[in-house]
């Protein structure tokens, strides 16, 4: 039981932490990633300059497959004169592609809200997204704090690739405080441990 409760302590600790704007994944924190739909994601080299790392970000042909982040910083994306969002953006030839960049976890009155974008050249390319004109959406949050890419997005996209992003930015707003530890460790069972059952 003591070390069950030491990896869940161990597993508070280390997902409390999470990262900040910009991502450059110069930062082992960037690392955290959670791919979804088949897509996998992972900090590589950059494969044109072996001393910066980037996301890999790798599809595989279903719809809306892609990864996500918790951020420890939010997004704000409520002043409509500074509401960019940037990235570098690398794909392996011209042949044109659409991806989806979409931000969840915001307070009311838009707790999620997406773009998408297009990449039509080979190599590295800066990507700049503004939400100031996102139709159908009521005005923007102040504290998006998750951020979400798909790769070959959109109904029907079953093209596949793998895509290199670096340098995201955007405007941030408050610190998400991690969870707290407990103050008090778990209880430890006064039966025999072949009694207990989990």
């Amino acid at each position: 039981m003591r070390k069950i409760t030491f990896l869940l302590m161990l597993l508070v600790v280390t997902t409390g932490f999470a990262q900040t704007l910009p991502l450059d994944f110069e930062d082992p924190l960037d690392d955290n990633w959670g791919p979804f739909n088949g897509a996998t994601a992972m900090v590589v080299i950059d494969p044109t300059d072996g001393t910066n790392q980037v996301l890999e970000l790798t599809s595989n042909g279903n719809d809306f497959d892609g990864a996500s982040i918790n951020l420890g910083q939010s997004i704000d994306l409520s002043d409509q004169a500074s509401n960019n969002i940037t990235l570098r953006f690398w794909t392996p030839d011209a042949t044109p592609r659409t991806h989806l960049l979409k931000l969840e976890g915001g307070g009311q009155p838009a707790p999620a809200t997406q773009l998408y974008f297009n990449t039509t050249v080979a190599g590295w390319q800066t990507v700049t997204l503004n939400f100031s004109n996102v139709t159908g959406n009521p005005p923007l949050s102040n504290s998006y704090t998750i951020l979400v890419l798909f790769a070959d997005s959109g109904p029907g996209n079953t093209a596949t690739g793998t895509y290199y992003i670096d340098d995201i930015n955007a405007p941030v707003g408050v610190v998400i405080p991690p969870d707290p530890i407990p103050a008090i460790p778990a209880p430890i069972p006064n039966v025999a441990d072949s009694e207990v059952y989990s």
